[in-house]
């Protein structure tokens, strides 16, 4: 859905007003991202886990009113899906984040860690030589010839890397150590949400008059910045809510600032025709970030926490094999404290909260640091101002200008029309001039 929905925009919006409408086609996204975990966990509360599930569903209804709303954007020339290289980049993927996952509890010379990593390697090498050699490649290498398309990619990854880290662990932290419910967990990280939603659109408004370079260097200061304030000031088992709240919105703040920004500059590094691959590598980079910080915070924050524990729990009369399940996971543990001994559950509860909450910490530690990668990412690989006219090539430099928009940056409407326009784009010189 997602890179439908920004290809589709790139398409229909002219160039000149496409920042705009990024900005709030992100704005909305943040609404999803408010509503969505209060009622995921309205829906644990009163029925049971599985009833997330059927979110999905009226969402799909929802959606086929997109047929009748949304002109249609598909290319008059004949495209064919490329299956080896969508078989080894999914094998190569799936390896590598499993490999991650599992890489610090089995230790990284187990045998099937070292298979995996190895089946990585090598159904990546395989992918990449792949696309060299198709004829309509799954991922166009010669995206990463364009200094501001790597830039606004390479920036996308670290910033979500550091925000998913983050909405991971903060819910649990609400429900196992401040003890609210699924559905009160939810609602606590609504501020972020919420502050996406005006600030999204206002970004996307801003970004022609400042530039990408400054949006993509301050949000993730920003967002750094929130996640030092939660590591070193605010996060405790005690910490009132109000505290977190504005924590929390000020990191939102710097996500919101970023997402229509880097949008922006890697869909206009590329040709319109090529606005579905583009997006769809845009949005891979973006899940990709997300799934590596749940993958490496988590094997961490496990390894971290387990330590914690044992440490904790050394001088109290307690079993080997009851240390092993509290140190297995906070979940486990609480299960356990029903059947100790009443004078030794204070003192246990008080170790595992404590050592949950000292190994979220420690990921926050991963936030800032990608969040400083990303803004120096942004600072040195993206151009100061925006790009006034759409790439017609992967040759078109980063600084290209021109007086006012030519006529392939008009709004497409239509199947026939975004074909002649994608006909015509491909046969167009790429204007040229320097780099500002």
């Amino acid at each position: 859905v997602l890179p439908q929905g920004l290809s589709t925009l790139t398409a229909v919006f002219p160039r000149k007003d496409r920042s705009k409408a990024f900005g709030i086609y992100m704005g909305s996204m943040g609404i999803g991202m408010a509503l969505g975990p209060f009622l995921g966990g309205t829906l644990v509360d009163q029925i049971s886990w599985s009833a997330v599930f059927w979110v999905p569903a009226p969402v799909a209804a929802l959606s086929l009113i997109g047929l009748t709303l949304v002109p249609a954007t598909r290319s008059l020339q004949h495209t064919r899906l490329d299956v080896p290289g969508a078989v080894t980049g999914t094998i190569g993927m799936v390896a590598l984040v499993f490999s991650i996952i599992e890489g610090i509890p089995r230790g990284w010379g187990d045998p099937v860690i070292v298979g995996t990593i190895t089946t990585a390697v090598i159904a990546l090498t395989v992918f990449i030589l792949i696309e060299r050699r198709a004829e309509q490649p799954l991922l166009p290498l010669g995206f990463f010839k364009q200094r501001d398309f790597v830039g606004a990619m390479v920036g996308m990854f670290f910033i979500m890397f550091a925000l998913m880290g983050l909405l991971f662990y903060l819910p649990q932290f609400f429900q196992l150590v401040q003890g609210v419910s699924a559905a009160e967990s939810g609602l606590r990280v609504m501020p972020l949400a919420l502050v996406m939603i005006i600030c999204a659109p206002i970004a996307g408004f801003i970004l022609p008059k400042i530039g990408p370079r400054f949006l993509l260097f301050w949000a993730p200061t920003i967002h750094g910045g929130g996640c030092l304030l939660l590591l070193g000031l605010v996060l405790a088992v005690d910490t009132p809510y109000w505290i977190i709240g504005l924590a929390l919105a000020w990191l939102g703040i710097g996500g919101s600032l970023h997402m229509p920004a880097t949008t922006d500059t890697s869909m206009a590094a590329v040709p319109v025709d090529m606005a579905g691959k583009a997006s769809a590598v845009t949005t891979t980079g973006q899940e990709l970030g997300g799934t590596m910080a749940i993958a490496i915070l988590g094997s961490f924050a496990a390894v971290m926490y387990a330590s914690g524990v044992r440490d904790g729990l050394s001088d109290l009369p307690l079993s080997t094999a009851e240390v092993d399940v509290m140190a297995s996971g906070i979940g486990a543990a609480y299960h356990l404290l029903p059947g100790l001994d009443p004078g030794v559950v204070g003192e246990v509860q008080s170790a595992l909260t404590d050592s949950f909450v000292q190994a979220i910490k420690r990921t926050f530690l991963f936030g800032i640091t990608f969040a400083v990668i990303a803004g120096v990412v942004g600072w040195f690989l993206v151009p100061r101002r925006q790009r006034q006219v759409q790439a017609t090539s992967l040759d078109t430099p980063s600084g290209v200008s021109a007086i006012g928009l030519s006529s392939l940056d008009e709004p497409t409407n239509g199947a026939r029309e975004f074909g002649l326009a994608a006909r015509s784009m491909a046969s167009t010189r790429p204007q040229k001039s320097g780099v500002p």
